[in-house]
């Protein structure tokens, strides 16, 4: 009996600290929504425009939106979404009136369902950040669940794109992808960052060359 008791409590107590999967995210309100299609203002994004953890058989869902809050948080959050050609873009406000931890599912109610569904998941970038330590905390499209990757929507104005990370004890360098559509104008790298790499610093320098000209690197502050 005292085993017993033993390996269910154990089993508790890999369910409550385990949040790497969480079948019971509960679905986040939003405060505000702000979207836009061919806006006149064509303005380039900021360098990172994007952070989720990528699989190959996710797809693009407004109502399959889900995120990973790591640490206990209150206060605002911030979405940002943003096609690659700069034709859809949309900014969502989200409440935390009390203190939350693991997997919660975003609210997204766009008026654009169909037009936004025609992106891939290469074609979208979604950018989820607390506005108060400018940490972000990485989505994922159809799944409330870690994947291996994570995907970062980097605007490289026009440079090379790479990150650089250890594996088996040997320096490696990873060149970013060009997404599917090459005259991408609010951001032109993908870059896939095996979680492995990252487990351990949540800070990652995409580094830039343009040329023989080395650009400044772009830090992302990832909250894993």
């Amino acid at each position: 009996m005292g085993r017993r008791f033993a390996i269910v409590y154990i089993c508790l107590l890999a369910c409550v600290f385990d949040y790497s999967h969480a079948s019971d995210a509960h679905l986040l309100k939003h405060s505000f929504i702000e979207e836009f299609i061919d806006s006149k203002e064509q303005i380039s994004g900021n360098s990172t425009l994007g952070a989720i953890y990528f699989s190959e058989k996710d797809q693009v869902r407004e109502d399959r939106l889900y995120a990973l809050i790591n640490k206990s948080t209150t206060g605002n959050l911030v979405l940002r979404i943003n096609s690659i050609d700069g034709r859809y873009s949309s900014e969502i406000h989200y409440k935390l009136e009390s203190p939350t931890v693991g997997w919660v599912q975003l609210e997204f109610p766009t008026q654009h369902r169909d037009f936004v569904r025609k992106y891939s998941t290469s074609e979208l970038a979604g950018l989820l950040m607390d506005i108060n330590q400018q940490r972000l905390y990485p989505l994922r499209w159809g799944s409330d669940e870690r994947s291996k990757v994570v995907r970062l929507y980097i605007n490289s104005e026009r440079a090379r794109a790479y990150f650089i990370y250890k594996e088996n004890g040997k320096k490696r360098i990873t060149y970013c992808k060009k997404p599917s559509r090459s005259s991408g104008f609010k951001f032109n790298s993908i870059c896939d960052v095996p979680l492995a790499a990252i487990s351990k610093q949540s800070k990652l320098n995409i580094h830039r060359k343009f040329g023989v000209r080395t650009l400044d690197p772009i830090s992302v502050e990832l909250s894993l």
